[in-house]
Order: C-alpha cells, then sequence, then structure tokens
C-alpha cells in the first residue's frame, strides 16, 4: 500500500537457484596406482556438478623421473618446472566426462606420473580437492631366477629355498 492507499494487485516473484557447491572431476584413464605397458592414445575421467553444469575441465600431467629432474608436460614435452594446466576442448568435454589425447605424451619406460584435474562449473565455482591419479609406465620384461640351492647339487637334508625377481 501506498501514501494514497493504493494496493499492488499483481504480485511479482522470481525464482532462482543458489549454487556454491564446486564440481568435481577425476582421472578414470590411467587409473589409481596402476602400472601400464600400454596406454591408450589418450586420457580420460568424469565431471559433475550437483546443481549447475560442468563449463570446463583443465589437466596437469607430471612425471616424477625425468633425467633432469620432476617435470610437467608442457603440452609437447614433458619439460617445464612449473606447473602447466591443459584445458581440455570443449568437443571433448561431455555431461559426465572429459577426454584428452596427444600424439605427444612420449611415456617413458619404468618412470612414473601423476594426472590431476580440475572442473569449473557454469556459475564459476572451481573444484576444491584435486582429482589425482599416478601410474607407472613400464615395457621391461621382469627377470627373475633360483639363487638357492645350487644348479645340480645335491643336499644331504632340505634346504631352504631362496630367489629373487
Amino acid at each position: 500500500m501506498d501514501a494514497t492507499t493504493n494496493i499492488q494487485v499483481a504480485l511479482a516473484t522470481r525464482t532462482f537457484r543458489f549454487d556454491n557447491v564446486p564440481p568435481v572431476s577425476a582421472p578414470v584413464t590411467p587409473g589409481v596406482d596402476t602400472a601400464y605397458r600400454t596406454l591408450p592414445a589418450g586420457l580420460a575421467g568424469t565431471s559433475v556438478d550437483a546443481v549447475t553444469t560442468v563449463a570446463s575441465v583443465k589437466l596437469s600431467i607430471y612425471s616424477e623421473n625425468e633425467p633432469v629432474g620432476p617435470r610437467y608436460f608442457s603440452g609437447s614435452a614433458f619439460d617445464s618446472v612449473s606447473e602447466v594446466w591443459l584445458p581440455i576442448q570443449p568437443s571433448d568435454l561431455y555431461p559426465s566426462s572429459w577426454t584428452y589425447a596427444s600424439g605427444l605424451f612420449g611415456w617413458t619406460d619404468t618412470r612414473h606420473y601423476v594426472v590431476k584435474s580440475s572442473a569449473t562449473d557454469s556459475i564459476g565455482n572451481v573444484q576444491s580437492g584435486l582429482g589425482r591419479s599416478r601410474f607407472l609406465f613400464d615395457i621391461t620384461e621382469p627377470v627373475s631366477g633360483v639363487l638357492d640351492p645350487l644348479n645340480a647339487a645335491v643336499y644331504g637334508r632340505v634346504k631352504p629355498r631362496g630367489g629373487n625377481s
């Protein structure tokens, strides 16, 4: 009611959704704490948001065992001392997953790698705890042998056996 006693007949309302919950993403391929002899051409993961949609995902790929010390993948090689975040292209971002392909990874035998992901939703909330996967790339054949008992030796009583692998 205003000063002249006019009363508003039509009421105005607005509906909105409040979103302060960050999205969640995580690498799926490669798996957590897994060893690989071969890897698919690309990386893949999940990304979800409870209220809105995931607008973007970015990745960081870290090689723990480079000869010159740990390095990040810069998009073309493991040559960066500083962390590099690589964006997932919109065409590789799906409603609940993402993929990232590069023919330049150059996985090296007996090295450990860490893939991290971070998502941002359509409101601008940024993932608080990073998704993480550490894996080993290993194409070296295992070697094993028997050290004891000696080959073709004869023993008078039972002897414990030992070996290595």
